[in-house]
Formats: C-alpha cells, sequence, structure tokens
C-alpha cells in the first residue's frame, strides 16, 4: 500500500488506510509506504508494526522534490494545503523506499490510497514486478471538493482534474466510498472497473471499548456536552468549526446555558476557553470514550467530498447526529430516522432544540444508526466485495 499521508498524524484518511490496512492482513501479508522516509508499516493480523530501513541520504534529497514544486506552485497562488497531491507525482522519496521493499517482498497487489498522483510510481512498480492488481482508493473525487472551495483556481482545478482522470485509467480497479462517488467517477474519468468501499467503522473494536470505565473521561468533561471531530488541518473541518463557534452554539447557549462543546482532533491546541474545550488529538480510543458519553454530534459541513467517517464514528457510539445535507451526502441515511438533516447551518439550533425535548425520538435515532452501521458500516461488510476481487 502507498500514500501520502503520514499515518501516524491522524485524520480521516488515515483511519481508512490503517483500518483497510489491518483488514486485509487476515488474508495477505500487508506492507505501507507512507509519508515517512526510510520507513514502512507492517500489518500482520491486524497488529501494525512500524520498521526503519537503512537512512539513505539520497532519499532524504530525493524527498525535497515535491516539497520545492509545492513551494513553487504555492507562488502561482495555487491552494498551499492541496498541492501536494499534484507534486506527490514526483515524490521519488516513496518510489525509493516503495522499491527497496517490493524487491525483498515482490507485491501481488499495489493500492494506492488517496492520492491518486502516486499511481505513476504505483505504475512502474507494477511493469517491473509483474503486479497481478493495480487499485486507487478514491477518498473523495477531488475535482468535485475543490469546485466546492470559495474562489476556486480554476487552473489548478482543471489540472487536478486531468491528472485524476488520467491516474484512475493506470488502475486496474478503483474504489470509491459511495453510489453517489461511483457515478461521478464513471461519468467525469470514464472508468468501468470500479468497486464501492463504504467508509466504515471497527465496530467489533467499538464493542470493546463499550465495556471500558468512564469515569476518566467524567473527570475531564462533565456530562452534558456536544462533540464535533476530525482533522482540522483541513479546511473544511476549521469552517465548520467556525460556524459552530460563531454562529450556532451562541443561539443554543441563549436556551442551554450549562451546554459545553468538546472539540477534538488534530491542527488544534490543547486549551479550555469558557464552554469550549479544544482536546486536540486523542488516541482513538479516547476518542470513543469522549463521543460514548456525549449528548449528541453537530456536524456544520458545507463543503468536502467523500463521506464523512466522522458521522459513522458518531452514530456506531450511540450520539445522536444533527447535520447539514453536505455533511451527511453519500451515507445511507434517513432524516428523522438514523440522523437529523438541517436545510441549512441556521436551522441547526432548532434541530438541537427538537431532540432536547423529545427522548424518545432522541433514542429512535440511536437505534436506528447503530443498527444501520452493523448492516451496512461494519468493515466487514464493506470490504466482502473488495475481498472477493483481490481474490480471484
Amino acid at each position: 500500500m502507498l500514500t501520502y499521508r503520514n499515518l501516524d498524524a491522524g485524520g480521516g484518511a488515515s483511519y481508512r488506510t490503517i483500518y483497510i490496512a489491518k483488514y486485509l492482513s487476515n488474508f495477505f501479508r500487508v506492507f505501507i509506504v507512507d509519508g515517512q522516509r526510510n520507513t514502512y508499516i507492517i500489518v500482520d493480523r491486524e497488529r501494525t508494526m512500524r520498521k526503519k530501513e537503512k537512512r539513505s541520504i539520497l532519499n532524504v534529497l530525493l524527498s525535497y522534490i515535491p516539497l520545492i514544486l509545492s513551494r513553487a506552485l504555492s507562488l502561482l497562488k495555487f491552494p498551499s494545503e492541496e498541492v501536494g497531491r499534484i507534486t506527490s507525482t514526483f515524490d521519488l522519496g516513496i518510489f525509493y523506499d516503495a522499491l527497496r521493499i517490493s524487491l525483498r517482498i515482490k507485491p501481488f497487489i499495489i493500492i494506492v490510497e488517496e492520492y491518486y498522483s502516486l499511481m505513476g510510481i504505483a505504475f512502474f512498480l507494477k511493469k517491473f514486478f509483474k503486479v497481478k492488481y493495480l487499485v486507487l482508493d478514491l477518498h473523495n473525487i477531488d475535482t468535485l471538493r475543490l469546485l466546492r472551495y470559495p474562489n476556486a483556481n480554476k487552473t489548478f482545478v482543471k489540472l487536478t482534474y486531468l491528472l485524476e482522470k488520467r491516474m484512475s485509467n493506470f488502475a486496474d480497479w478503483v474504489i470509491v466510498v459511495s453510489n453517489r462517488d461511483l457515478y461521478l467517477a464513471r461519468k467525469f474519468f470514464n472508468i468501468d472497473r470500479i468497486t464501492i468501499v463504504p467508509n466504515f467503522v471497527p465496530y467489533k473494536e467499538l464493542e470493546r471499548v463499550k465495556h471500558e470505565d468512564l469515569r476518566d473521561i467524567k473527570k475531564i468533561i462533565p456530562d452534558n456536552y456536544i462533540v464535533f471531530h476530525g482533522d482540522f488541518r483541513y479546511y473544511p473541518n476549521r469552517e465548520a468549526l467556525s460556524i459552530l463557534i460563531k454562529h450556532i452554539m451562541p443561539r443554543i447557549w441563549k436556551l442551554y446555558p450549562t451546554v459545553k462543546l468538546v472539540i477534538i482532533g488534530p491542527g488544534l491546541p490543547r486549551v479550555s476557553k469558557g464552554r469550549v474545550l479544544l482536546m486536540g488529538y486523542v488516541s482513538q480510543e479516547t476518542l470513543y470514550k469522549i463521543l460514548r458519553n456525549a449528548y449528541c454530534a453537530i456536524v456544520p459541513l458545507l463543503r468536502g467530498g467523500g463521506t464523512r467517517i466522522k458521522i459513522l464514528e458518531y452514530m456506531a457510539n450511540g450520539v445522536p447526529v444533527i447535520s447539514t445535507k453536505i455533511g451527511a451526502e453519500g451515507l445511507e441515511v434517513e432524516n428523522f430516522k438514523h440522523i437529523i438533516l438541517a436545510n441549512s447551518v441556521d436551522d441547526i439550533p432548532l434541530m438541537f432544540r427538537v431532540l432536547m425535548e423529545n427522548d424518545e425520538l432522541r433514542e429512535k435515532i440511536r437505534h436506528n444508526a447503530i443498527t444501520l452501521i452493523k448492516e451496512t458500516y461494519d468493515i466487514a461488510k464493506a470490504m466482502r466485495e473488495f475481498i472477493s476481487i483481490c481474490l480471484r
């Protein structure tokens, strides 16, 4: 598996990559080359271990190529946090590490996670090592996601589209996360060998955490709180957080002044400001403990792509969710059955009031959401079709 991400840094893309690797390790030996140079990750029977390679100065120097290109593209007023999706095409550091490992293990399948621009490197490895399948996991349809950004740079979007289309056509199989993305990938990129592996939660792992003591969490956070989490190095999450703090919570506090807001995820300091608690990055186990004790989750996203793992995590932990329609797009949810969908962020305080004053509705949503997770979004069910392709 190849990914431009540093998998130790957290975030939804890292979550999906790690758990796909863990599940595949029940059937194959799995090796991951990620954003850390001179290392790789071995995944064996769902256990991960990072191994160090012999340090190579050449590898370090090669890794500077995409950094230099990123600086150059930023001068052209391309979005600085997005240019890596193009410049990683030239990340010879990842190629060097992948080549070293491939010479030893002779890969059977190569999976590129999220950064489709790595497909050029993967395509060369496929030809050289006679790999059976080259798979691209499109976490998002980036072309559409970027068009939703305010003041989107049209030249950058065009470059992204051309690269995303070309790299998708290198793959033997393309993975997408929803029926909606399946339709868009076929329409935009003209590809046929495509299947859905929806975003998921490892429900068996969650069941284990559910039986653990919450007293350590209750010492830090009181019972009556709203939660929102994500990778705040990502613009749509930062925008949603700003809307939540500046526009939604003041209206909720007028009605329910004792309610707290708990924000979790990388890209934030650890600080408490009145009724807002910023917790920064926490472990997956701690996150699930915090979610289990939350009153509800609010997801005021206005843009993004793919589907939101955070919503699946809330639902799996029995936390009722209030979301914008964009926040929940691509998920097979029904309004007021599995989730509460607001037509706009201005409607969210009213939806919160409805939830606060109707315990029967809250319990119904909670029960239906957990059932949906078990039936549709557990990892074993999500990976079933893909595993059958790999074992052909």
